[in-house]
């Protein structure tokens, strides 16, 4: 009864925080709508995105016929960037980004609203899962990446940034550098 008790007291709080951590993004999103929209902010993010390309094309090569998913993409995330594949994004607050940021959000990109931790996707559907800056967001990270590894073709490949400032994020790094063991590719953390 006990430990019952105290999963669900944990649970509660978890649940708290996310909607705070929800509500804060909102917030932060709405002040700062006109530097996020920006050419010059989302020329940044385009060549972020053309970097982590040119990084990729040294491990696999995308074509139309790609299955790619966005995870915690915000409304300025790569997945507006990438131009070939089918490309899909999921956020929790994909509803809000419609709302506030159509001006900013591509036309090719199935926007789907959720979390990684219950990605609606079949297993080994998809070619590759970019999260950057999201991860250490998550209410459970392990079960983000429990769900990236089952939504991903054994061939696929995954794109992991990391935001280290956060206690969140050196958790997650921590987390990654101990559970992954391959050491032959270089990793943006």
């Amino acid at each position: 009864m006990w430990r019952e008790s105290t999963q669900w007291v944990i649970q509660e709080r978890r649940q708290s925080n996310l909607n705070y951590s929800l509500e804060k993004t909102k917030d932060y999103m709405v002040r700062h709508k006109e530097r996020i929209s920006s050419s010059e902010w989302l020329e940044h993010v385009r060549h972020r995105t053309e970097w982590f390309l040119n990084w990729f094309s040294e491990y696999g090569s995308i074509n139309d016929n790609w299955n790619i998913l966005h995870v915690g993409s915000g409304a300025d995330g790569e997945i507006n960037f990438i131009s070939i594949g089918h490309r899909f994004a999921i956020d929790p607050l994909t509803t809000f980004y419609k709302e506030h940021f159509q001006d900013i959000l591509n036309n090719n990109v199935q926007y789907l609203d959720g979390r990684g931790e219950n990605l609606p996707f079949e297993d080994n559907s998809l070619d590759l899962v970019i999260s950057y800056n999201s991860l250490e967001y998550a209410e459970d990270p392990i079960k983000v990446l429990s769900e990236i590894s089952r939504v991903m073709k054994d061939s696929g490949y995954f794109y992991l940034g990391v935001n280290v400032k956060s206690v969140y994020g050196h958790s997650v790094f921590w987390l990654i550098k101990n559970l992954i063991k391959q050491t032959d590719h270089s990793h943006n953390y």
